[in-house]
């Protein structure tokens, strides 16, 4: 009987001992569940994160493409205003440059009327001096 004794108190050492490790097991299954259930979450947050910096990239990135573009416009409109203002100040040179030949012309003609017309050879020698 002693034997039977034994060998049940040993079958139920070895049940509790079975049992505390199942317990065990459990505990650290749970445990692994719930650090996988806390990681995934922090990896959708990470996840989430990044698209929203994606979006803010692309939103940046849209906005410098127009900016660059506005630039581009900008100095197309005032490189045109300005070959319109060189264009227009050649225009009003070769129009001075115009009167100032009718004027070095008309001047002239004054010029051989003054020293041709009468007077004292004074007056003459003073006009073909300030002619």
């Amino acid at each position: 009987d002693q034997d039977l004794d034994t060998a049940l108190a040993d079958a139920a050492a070895a049940g509790r001992a079975k049992a505390s490790m199942e317990e065990e097991q459990t505990k650290a299954r749970i445990e692994a569940e719930l650090q996988v259930k806390q990681l995934r979450e922090r990896l959708e947050e990470k996840i989430q994160d990044v698209l929203m910096l994606e979006l803010e990239l692309e939103n940046a990135q849209d906005s410098m493409r127009e900016k660059v573009k506005e630039f581009k416009y900008e100095k197309n409109d005032l490189q045109s205003k300005v070959e319109l203002e060189l264009e227009s100040m050649r225009n009003e040179r070769t129009t001075l440059m115009v009167k100032i030949a009718g004027l070095e012309e008309e001047n002239g003609i004054l010029c051989a009327k003054l020293l041709g017309g009468s007077g004292s050879e004074q007056n003459k020698t003073g006009f073909a001096t300030a002619c």
